[in-house]
């Protein structure tokens, strides 16, 4: 499992050399009266710290971005002769790259390890928000591994009570021609009226999903598996943004059809609560998975954050 602290420590220790190499620069190189190429080429060593803020999704591409920089200095500063700014040029690449190598290896798991979380999840009825960080995200799966579904029930919903009022808000920002009935069915939710609530939460994700993945179903199934992933399997780039949609590729307790559904099925399940065969799913925990649903369906298609390949 990777250790968050580990990864902060290298991102400043990569930050702090970064900022010390550019006032190195600026005082050597002040008498040369290039001050401008200076700022240029150090506007691109900024923006390569700014980065390391997002290493877990791009670390690969950070290392290719340092041999590029190194070498705009070093072209910048052609005519100058300078054995120092070489040998500076050399510890540059040498000290960052050790660490960027070791980083991205660590790296690497990130995706994989992030879709058997998230597959994890939807299998007992939870759906990603992303405003979970990536361990949180592992600690979820390490305890369901270990059977504790009751302890994840339990904590899953208090982070979606907690959220209520936020993922509301940010449904309809993105999807204003649903306010009047996300409101609805918000309101029911926190009334109680959880009959009302279920049914109108999973119709309208259906209803979002289906728009954003250009017409293609999650409760729909084509070759035994749901429409959607079509769409997932185009994701052929980013594999973080893979894993994310990762779930929209597989048949879930929220989406199995009839016939695949074993004999006592108690999940919860959108054809069963729409189609009125079953009566008893109108709890509290299903109208919060209903809305992890909406929440996560919501936010993944969000092309602001997300599309990025």
């Amino acid at each position: 499992m990777i250790d968050d602290d580990y990864i902060n420590s290298l991102i400043k220790k990569n930050y702090d050399q970064l900022q010390s190499i550019n006032k190195q620069l600026e005082k050597a190189l002040a008498p040369l009266n290039l001050q401008e190429e200076i700022k240029k080429n150090l506007a691109v060593n900024k923006e390569l710290s700014s980065q390391l803020e997002v290493i877990a999704e791009h670390a690969r591409d950070v290392y290719k971005d340092l041999d590029w920089w190194a070498a705009a200095v070093k072209n910048s500063f052609a005519g100058v002769q300078s054995s120092w700014l070489n040998d500076l040029l050399r510890r540059v690449q040498s000290g960052l790259t050790a660490d960027v190598i070791k980083l991205a290896k660590s790296m690497e798991a990130v995706p994989p390890r992030t879709k058997q979380a998230l597959m994890l999840m939807a299998e007992h009825g939870w759906y990603l928000d992303l405003e979970m960080a990536v361990p949180y995200l592992f600690k979820i799966e390490s305890v369901l591994k270990e059977g504790g579904i009751a302890q994840v029930d339990v904590a899953l919903s208090k982070h979606y009570s907690e959220r209520i009022d936020g993922i509301e808000s940010s449904v309809i920002e993105r999807h204003p021609n649903r306010e009047k009935i996300i409101k609805a069915a918000f309101l029911a939710h926190r009334r109680g009226e959880y009959e009302l609530s279920v049914p109108v939460i999973l119709a309208q994700a259906d209803g979002i999903c289906t728009e954003e993945a250009a017409g293609l179903s999650f409760f729909r199934n084509r070759k035994g598996k749901p429409q959607t992933a079509e769409f997932v399997e185009g994701i052929t780039i980013n594999t973080f943004k893979e894993a994310i949609f990762s779930p929209l590729a597989l048949v879930l307790p929220i989406n199995i059809p009839e016939g695949a559904r074993s004999e006592g099925f108690v999940g919860l399940n959108r054809h069963t609560v729409v189609h009125g065969e079953s009566t008893d799913y109108g709890t509290e925990i299903n109208s919060l998975k209903a809305i992890s649903f909406l929440n996560y369906v919501v936010h993944i298609f969000d092309r602001n954050v997300h599309d990025v390949t």
